[in-house]
Formats: C-alpha cells, structure tokens, sequence
C-alpha cells in the first residue's frame, strides 16, 4: 500500500529552488562585473554627490593662450624683484663635503666651524689656514659649479646671510678645493665666526 497524497499538483520545490539560486548567481555577477573599478573600490553611481576626480600628478596644461587684444599685466610680483628660490632640491647634508679656511687670525676658529658643520652632519674633508699670507680679508663661503644652494645652506646653517656664497671662481688666492663642494673661508671681518 502506498500512501497517499493528500490534494493539489505534485511538488516542484527542487526546480523552484535551483531557479532562485540561478537568479541570484547572474546577479551576483552582474554586480561584480560592473560594481567594482579598476582600483578595487566601488564605482560611485550615477550623480553621487561623492565622486571624486583624481588628475595624475605629472599632468600639464597644454592649452595656449588666446589674443583677444587685451592686455594683461602680471602682478604676482613686484617690481623690480627676483626670485631667488632654487629651482632644484637641496642635497643632504650627508652630500655635502666641505673645507674651512682660516684667514681670520683667530687660533683654532676653522676647526671650530668645521666642528660646528659636522655636528649637522657635514662632511669634512679638511681645516686649514688660508695659503700665502694666511689672512683673508673677507668671510665667504665659495662654492663649485651646481652647489650654490647648499652654500646657502651652509651660510644659513652658521647663522649668517646666504649672500656670502659665492662661485669658487671668484676666490681671492690659488686653492684647490679637492674633493670639497663648498669652502668655507673665515676672514677678519669676522662675518663667519666659531659660535
């Protein structure tokens, strides 16, 4: 005997079931086909208040300018002045290899500075008296070709004006810096001193 089923149509749950999940796969996958950018994050929708546009940092303005007959003053600066800021970075300090001269007639004073200069991590590479006489009658901070900037630093970093770099070619006397970039020089106007 078998037993019976008590009314209506047989039972297709297993079908029923097997659609659902098959529904739920394609939109699953739709979503992830579509829902997510290059990057890993989610595509913000249509007029979102939140999207963000990012400009790629080596990005530049190619547009050129228009004649339209008018004339346009620049006033970003005043007149008469320079722009002083270096267009490159400064080296480290650790890159940096210098030589003091003593020509101040004060006993001690380019060791002293060339102390000083590497305590902030300066590279020393020699302390002397200026050759000759052994008398400058300036302070200047000299540097070689491509290290005007760290001169400044230099002269910024003993406490005294970033005018006294100069070009090594201008140096008062025969000198060869070797391996140094920058040569300090003390001379008897005392501008450059021991602290």
């Amino acid at each position: 005997m078998s037993a019976a089923r008590r009314g209506g149509p047989p039972s297709n749950a297993a079908a029923r079931g097997g659609v659902l999940i098959l529904v739920a796969v394609v939109i699953g996958a739709l979503l992830l086909s579509r829902g997510f950018s290059e990057d890993g994050g989610l595509i913000a929708a249509e007029g979102d208040d939140t999207t963000e546009t990012t400009v790629p940092t080596d990005a530049t303005d190619t547009t050129e300018p228009v004649d339209d007959g008018t004339e346009t003053t620049d006033t970003s600066a005043g007149e008469g002045t320079e722009d002083t800021t270096p267009t490159s970075e400064v080296r480290p300090n650790n890159e940096i290899r210098f030589t003091v001269l003593n020509g101040s007639g004060v006993s001690g004073a380019a060791g002293s500075i060339s102390t000083e200069l590497n305590a902030l991590n300066y590279v020393p590479v020699a302390a002397d008296n200026v050759p000759g006489s052994g008398r400058a009658d300036e302070s200047a901070i000299y540097y070689v070709d491509g290290w005007q900037a760290e001169a400044q630093q230099v002269a910024t970093d003993l406490g005294v004006d970033p005018s006294v770099a100069r070009s090594i070619a201008e140096i008062p006397f025969e000198f060869d810096p070797g391996d140094a970039t920058i040569l300090v020089v003390l001379g008897v106007d005392e501008v450059i001193a021991p602290s």
